[in-house]
């Protein structure tokens, strides 16, 4: 099968009719945290004075403090030392926590990576059916998050929030092409790219229509990788020697080879894209917020849709998978405060205090994080920027191939994929010395 035969699809267009959403900044604005705030635990956690260690990533005390603080309103025994880890990269604070963990002295509560779950459960301690039934979790939180943290019957970590692989587009250089809809489909994607893509006299790109097809400079490439492999049925990595896993491969650096609509000389992708100078970039909704504050005067010409689709092979219409990666609580099991430790992270996930995290960080920027419990999806519907996370939520998958997870080692075999066809090799090939690759390091 021809590369760009496994990406020729039936133009499908799901209208975008989103309106951004205003999350009042006080817990009195909020419709059902009472119910959860305003009682006592009874949870069994004891009267005793107790300290439980969390460690987090990304938001600081302005975030943190308040949320904890509820918890130890009705919860004064208990003092919750939050600690924002700062490291170089994830890959040494992932370094990091797995020594702790070996060595039996990692913190009462971390924040790991949903893809880290088969690697490292072996040292965490599972929630009590009391706290979470795991039938209950997989109904509660989306597919992504039961597939990762129920094993074997058991609960081993819960999300505080969602985040997934989007398609940002710059609305106005979408407007001077006289273009009204983002793409939903992979060849109306490529099509809108090199329609898109401006160069001056010398062949110099001016204008991205797409920033994709190589790897140093485009954000979430192995993610996006990821994406066509999980829409294309290809297992990672056993199916990495099929002929669909090399098309995938294939399609994604002829944006680059062929179409030529990116280059190794264009800036990294997102900054490229608060320049004004790329039409479509993927991304997650941290990275909105990253494009934001980099260029306020870019935030109403920032559009988010959902991530193209292929066709399905057998009928009409188009796939439906999409790509997720985001960050989970667990309990070690060298905590000395174990029952408490799940308790306080069954109140981190709640729907309570889901609402009550997105209205504080509401104040700091132009919205929260997307909720992790399904029930939830509804009252996002309305919000321009987290909509198309939410909608692809259901349908989401991640490996150990997720950028911007600590996974370093996995995400470099697909960077040397994407070089060696990028160098001329073939991408069966250089899907076959990854497969070895992957193989090798999961041992």
């Amino acid at each position: 099968m021809k590369p760009k035969a496994l990406f020729v699809f039936a133009l499908f267009f799901l209208p975008l009719f989103l309106t951004a959403c205003s999350v009042s900044s006080t817990l009195s604005s909020l419709p059902i945290v009472g119910k959860f705030f305003n009682s006592k635990n009874d949870g069994g956690v004891g009267s005793s004075p107790v300290t439980i260690t969390y460690w987090g990533l990304f938001e600081g005390s302005d975030i943190y403090d308040p949320i904890n603080s509820l918890y130890v309103e009705n919860n004064p025994n208990i003092t919750i030392a939050y600690e924002k880890k700062d490291f170089d990269s994830l890959l040494e604070y992932k370094d990091i926590v797995l020594t702790r963990l070996a060595q039996g002295t990692a913190p009462d509560v971390i924040t790991v990576h949903v893809s880290w779950l088969p690697e490292i459960y072996k040292y965490l301690l599972p929630a009590s059916p009391a706290v979470f039934n795991s039938e209950e979790f997989k109904s509660q939180f989306y597919p992504s998050a039961a597939k990762a943290c129920v094993i074997d019957g058991s609960v081993y970590c819960a999300p505080p929030s969602y985040d997934g692989l989007v398609l940002l587009y710059n609305k106005d250089l979408f407007r001077v092409s006289g273009i009204t809809t983002p793409p939903k489909d992979w060849e109306d994607f490529r099509q809108l790219a090199v329609d898109l893509t401006k160069k001056d006299a010398n062949g110099k790109i001016q204008i991205s229509g797409a920033a994709i097809g190589s790897f140093a400079n485009v954000a979430f490439a192995s993610d996006i990788l990821g994406l066509m492999f999980s829409q294309s049925n290809v297992s990672i990595p056993d199916d990495f020697n099929t002929i669909a896993a090399a098309d995938a491969l294939s399609f994604y650096v002829g944006f680059v080879k062929t179409d030529k609509v990116w280059d190794k000389d264009m800036p990294y992708s997102s900054i490229a894209f608060s320049q004004g100078k790329v039409g479509m970039m993927f991304g997650t909704s941290w990275m909105i917020w990253d494009i934001y504050k980099s260029n306020t005067a870019l935030k109403d010409s920032i559009g988010v849709a959902p991530v193209p689709q292929v066709p399905v092979l057998e009928g009409e219409g188009l796939t439906n998978s999409n790509w997720a990666s985001y960050w989970v609580l667990a309990v070690p099991k060298n905590s000395s405060q174990q029952t408490i430790a799940w308790d306080f992270i069954k109140y981190m996930v709640s729907s309570d205090t889901q609402l009550y995290r997105y209205s504080t960080q509401s104040q700091y920027r132009p919205f929260g994080q997307a909720y992790s419990l399904v029930d939830l999806e509804q009252s996002l519907l309305s919000n321009d920027f987290l909509s198309p996370v939410t909608l692809g939520a259901k349908t989401a998958v991640t490996s150990v191939i997720a950028d911007r997870s600590g996974n370093d080692i996995y995400v470099e075999v697909l960077y040397k994929a994407i070089d060696s066809v990028l160098s001329g090799g073939s991408s069966s090939s250089a899907l076959l010395n990854a497969k070895s690759a992957m193989q090798t390091l999961s041992k």
